[in-house]
């Protein structure tokens, strides 16, 4: 082979370096393209994880929501019962019938159906036979039922006239017809097989207790205490007088006030006389008042049977068994049941009751409940006094520390075990009983609130009274 000449050797060294600047160029174009396409890659990577940071920063605030929603869930449902206590809503009609005096004559499944996806209605006709005061007591005890129940609606019958004319001729209020209809739900939604499990979950959900709390408040159920109020007139009894009783052409209203007006008079001073009579503390003065009492309540009974065809007109029927009646049949029966030597031998003086009173507490605070029930029952046939003698509060206050009692022994019979208590300055406290929360202004059962809770005590309302207990 030739040897190449200069020029030859100087093409061949140019071609050779062109072709590796060309190779070094085109591997730098190239490392640049993988260095632009992984800074893209990093820059998607940082959007990613920015995204999957603002989703874990979310974490706690979810968490806290569901935990929230989950805890408020019961309290959101309470109201509904479920499906075994609409089986015994015949149960519960019964018993607040029974608690009101209404009488229950029908009692008819309605019809029944779903509302929306989770829940179902069940409705009720219910016949009855009620005064107005004991209809509104039935209806307020569905209205503080804890479940929740609607009137649907209600039509009633008011009495005839002839039992109204026997109703208040006799003191009582007449009796109404009344068809009702009365509506529940029960909800059917709740699953919890699918829930997400948070962790430490227990912990969390006593750090949001407070706003738990608030959650549940926004459907506590609202009570209403009715108070009856008989004095009012009955609105369904036509108040106009009765045409089918007595007539007296020359009897007007004013006459009929006059005859009330002057029984009236006298009763008081029966009432005064039997005052003193009440008030003897010797047998042989309460004698004496005994048959003087007598004799004025007997020409004052002799007129009133005479008086009392006069008095026609619907309003002061009333007026007349309240005014009239009532206190003569009460002078009476207490009268009648006065015998002198045993009343010699069991009168109780106002510093006797106060001693009973004063060991009756005693024994109480010692915690000897049965002996405080035995003294009460040693003095319970002499507590009746009028109301003008000094003797009838004392008397009240025995009869009171003797149901206070009895509240106490029954309290303490029911099952309550403390297993937790949560107590907070601001919203409402709780104590963890037989295994389930409470929290202050929740009923335990249909008679037991549970009141306030101290970090070492709790305040409970139980038939009526305040009930502390200590742990």
């Amino acid at each position: 082979m030739a040897k190449m000449n200069e020029k030859k050797k100087i093409a061949t060294v140019a071609t050779t370096g062109f072709l590796l600047c060309a190779a070094a160029g085109g591997g730098v174009w190239w490392a640049e393209g993988l260095v632009a396409e992984s800074e893209t890659a990093i820059d998607a990577a940082k959007v990613s994880i920015q995204a999957a940071d603002a989703k874990i920063a979310k974490i706690p605030d979810l968490e806290k929501d569901v935990i929230i929603l989950r805890e408020n869930v019961d309290a959101y449902t309470k109201i509904l019962p479920d499906q075994s206590e609409v089986n015994d809503f015949l149960r519960t009609t019964e018993r607040f019938a029974y608690q009101s005096g209404v009488v229950l004559h029908d009692f008819l499944k309605g019809a029944t159906g779903k509302r929306g996806k989770n829940y179902s209605h069940y409705s009720y006709r219910l016949q009855i036979e009620a005064t107005l005061w004991q209809f509104m007591k039935f209806i307020n005890s569905f209205e503080n039922h804890d479940r929740f129940i609607r009137v649907v609606q209600y039509d009633l019958k008011s009495a005839a006239r002839d039992v109204v004319d026997r109703a208040v001729a006799s003191g009582a209020d007449p009796r109404h017809e009344i068809d009702l209809v009365l509506e529940t739900f029960v909800y059917e939604g709740k699953d919890s097989g699918g829930d997400i499990e948070i962790p430490n979950y227990a912990k969390k959900r006593d750090r949001f207790a407070s706003e738990i709390a608030s959650g549940a408040e926004a459907v506590a159920l609202a009570r209403y205490d009715y108070v009856e109020d008989t004095v009012r007139r009955d609105i369904f009894v036509d108040p106009r007088p009765s045409v089918t009783g007595p007539s007296f052409g020359d009897n007007p209203l004013i006459v009929q006030k006059k005859i009330i007006e002057g029984f009236v008079e006298r009763i008081a001073a029966a009432r005064d006389l039997h005052g003193q009579w009440a008030a003897g503390q010797d047998y042989l003065s309460k004698e004496s008042l005994a048959r003087e009492l007598r004799d004025l309540m007997t020409g004052i009974e002799e007129e009133a049977v005479l008086a009392q065809p006069r008095i026609t007109h619907q309003s002061l029927l009333a007026e007349w068994n309240s005014t009239v009646q009532q206190p003569l049949r009460s002078i009476w029966q207490d009268l009648r049941g006065f015998d002198p030597e045993v009343e010699a031998a069991t009168t109780l003086t106002e510093e006797r009751l106060l001693g009973v009173l004063e060991q009756m507490r005693g024994a109480a605070q010692r915690g000897e409940y049965e002996s405080a029930i035995r003294m009460h029952g040693e003095v319970a046939e002499q507590l009746e006094f009028p109301e003008e003698d000094v003797r009838f509060g004392i008397a009240m206050q025995i009869h009171k520390t003797k149901a206070a009692v009895e509240t106490l022994v029954e309290f303490g019979e029911i099952p309550m075990s403390i297993e937790g208590v949560v107590v907070f300055e601001e919203g409402r406290s709780g104590l963890l009983i037989n295994g389930q929360v409470f929290e202050e202004g929740e009923y335990l059962d249909d008679d037991l609130l549970l009141k306030a809770v101290a970090k070492e005590q709790a305040d409970f309302v139980f038939r009526g009274f305040v009930v502390r207990k200590k742990w």
